[in-house]
């Protein structure tokens, strides 16, 4: 098996190995005090913001890994909801930022499920590894639902991604309306948001898979039908066809998002090998 064929890791088959792994990344992580500061980006129409967050754990200092939130409704800050994660990962030795994305506070604007986002997105990486303070080596991003969602579209219009770590993202608008099992996501979402212009199409990352030229991880649970898990096969599939680097992570008995904490820190851990492997 090279390093561009994908991989199908199954949860209960990783875990008799990875558990002992999972509690001493978790150990040391605890030995670590991460510190964070709200963090602004100026972007041409729109200020993006979000928290900077450090550690005095500098092991992987100079990797920076964007972490984008899914959907919330319009009065949850999105960058804070994710700053127990950014903590996590600052603990770890990264330098993480959570921001909002364009639609919630206190970045403000307005969310059409994905497009302008991911545009966002790629003037963000630009100006965080040329015109900020932090210093960068290596930079990514980490998405959940429709932050994963955005992080793909942010793929395949940057080049500047080392890599990135989507968890239960949407793939296919088309297909997601046909499947998930929520009401307000098929007959309210996606025809009042996603199917304004450019489209279900050109927001939907399966249809750029030929522009994707970085490493991807797919995190997600095989009980998921808000966002089905077929969202992430397909697209693996598909880079798989076209000879793309990408792996998988598939979590039983998980629905979206509602990860147990032995499940959090598989997915957590595996996410952190990923980056790891694709920074050394």
């Amino acid at each position: 098996m090279t390093s561009r064929t994908w991989h199908l890791i199954i949860c209960a088959l990783l875990f008799t190995v990875t558990s002992d792994m999972a509690f001493s990344r978790e150990h040391e992580s605890l030995q670590s005090k991460s510190y964070r500061q709200p963090y602004s980006i100026p972007l041409k129409d729109i200020t993006i913001k979000g928290y900077l967050v450090t550690s005095d754990n500098t092991s992987y200092a100079s990797t920076v890994i964007i972490i984008l939130h899914g959907w919330f409704s319009d009065d949850i800050n999105g960058a804070r909801a994710y700053l127990p994660y950014a903590n996590k990962l600052a603990r770890a030795g990264f330098t993480s930022i959570t921001l909002s994305m364009r639609g919630w506070p206190e970045t403000g604007g307005i969310d059409d499920c994905g497009h302008k986002q991911s545009l966002d997105l790629v003037e963000v990486i630009e100006w965080v590894k040329n015109r900020s303070s932090v210093n960068v080596s290596n930079i990514g991003i980490v998405g959940f639902s429709q932050g994963g969602q955005v992080s793909l579209l942010t793929t395949a219009k940057s080049s500047q991604l080392d890599f990135t770590v989507a968890y239960f993202p949407v793939t296919d608008i088309n297909a997601w309306q046909k499947s998930s099992n929520i009401k307000g996501i098929t007959d309210d979402y996606i025809p009042d948001t996603c199917a304004k212009a450019p489209g279900n199409k050109l927001k939907s990352p399966i249809n750029h898979v030929n522009s994707i030229s970085s490493p991807l991880l797919f995190i997600h649970g095989d009980e998921d039908f808000r966002v089905p898990t077929e969202q992430s096969l397909s697209m693996v599939k598909k880079m798989q066809q076209l000879n793309k680097h990408v792996e998988l992570l598939i979590i039983k008995k998980a629905d979206h998002g509602n990860f147990s904490t032995e499940q959090s820190q598989l997915a957590f851990d595996t996410a952190v090998d990923f980056i790891r492997r694709h920074i050394e």
